[in-house]
């Protein structure tokens, strides 16, 4: 193994764990921990590099840069830098707090949720969850500065409340009203993909998507990359499902876009949307995991 491809690996590490993880779509930890899964499944590893050169350019490394684990909970290798981040963890996890109240978590915990999804600021920072740990300040930020547009604040007109909502992913059957548009020209966004993993593809391809336990399927104008793809799949995942929107549609199959560009569907009457439906199926992975 050449000295100059381990020295390019450990800088691409470098920048992926401490700066780029966030832009880059992969899922990082409060504590800076990415599942190395994800990363060989990304653009940037796929295909160039393997566990083996992971292992070794962590081993070698004389500044003992990166640090890798196995999650004692999930049993999945886990890689961290140990210095050096411009990522916030504070931010991250009140990214996550943000996602988990206003998609599935704001019944449980007593907060004050609209049909159309948008909880107060206010109730959220007196909240237990919230209060003395975070402040309007910092959900400003994260709200700003998330790259992929999960959120949206407005001022109520009626009421001078500013009110934040998360824009798709909910679970809360009560959100029946998301500022949705619905799409009913195929022309509009010809190619609709969804993105998955092996470990789900031998029940998707007999079964369909599934919706599970939120209020719509996810979907990506395009694939990771493309200039208006924002959010809606993954950057690691291994299998993109292409859907034949002109059939679907035709169908009676609906199909809606969100504010920030991802494409929800509700599926058929049971929630899903059937192999019939998928015009493609990609690997991007080059082996199952």
């Amino acid at each position: 193994m050449s000295q100059g491809r381990d020295i390019a690996l450990s800088k691409l590490l470098s920048w992926s764990l401490r700066h780029g993880a966030e832009k880059e779509g992969l899922d990082i930890t409060n504590d800076g921990f990415i599942n190395v899964r994800d990363l060989l499944n990304h653009r940037l590893f796929r295909g160039k590099y393997t566990l083996e050169d992971i292992q070794r350019v962590v081993a070698e490394n004389n500044k003992q840069r990166f640090y890798l684990q196995t999650n004692q909970d999930r049993g999945i290798l886990q890689i961290r830098a140990n210095q050096g981040h411009s990522i916030k963890g504070r931010d991250i996890a009140l990214s996550k707090l943000l996602s988990w109240s206003l998609r599935h978590g704001a019944e449980k915990e007593g907060l004050d949720i609209t049909n159309d999804g948008f909880i107060n600021v206010r109730d959220l920072l007196n909240h237990r969850l919230f209060r003395g740990k975070y402040t309007l300040e910092d959900i400003q930020r994260v709200v700003a500065e998330n790259n992929k547009q999960r959120f949206y604040l407005q001022t109520n007109q009626d009421r001078g409340i500013l009110q934040i909502r998360a824009n798709q992913g909910h679970s809360i059957k009560k959100i029946t009203n998301l500022d949705l548009t619905p799409i009913i020209d195929e022309r509009d966004f010809p190619v609709i993909i969804h993105g998955t993993y092996w470990q789900h593809w031998d029940q998707i391809r007999t079964e369909g998507l599934s919706r599970m336990n939120r209020l719509h399927i996810h979907f990506s104008p395009g694939e990771p990359g493309d200039s208006q793809v924002i959010s809606g799949m993954r950057q690691s995942c291994q299998i993109y499902i292409y859907i034949d929107v002109r059939k679907a549609l035709a169908d009676g199959l609906k199909f809606y876009k969100s504010k920030n560009n991802v494409i929800l569907s509700p599926g058929n009457e049971r929630g899903y949307i059937l192999p019939q439906y998928f015009s493609q199926v990609v690997q991007v992975s080059p082996s199952k995991y």
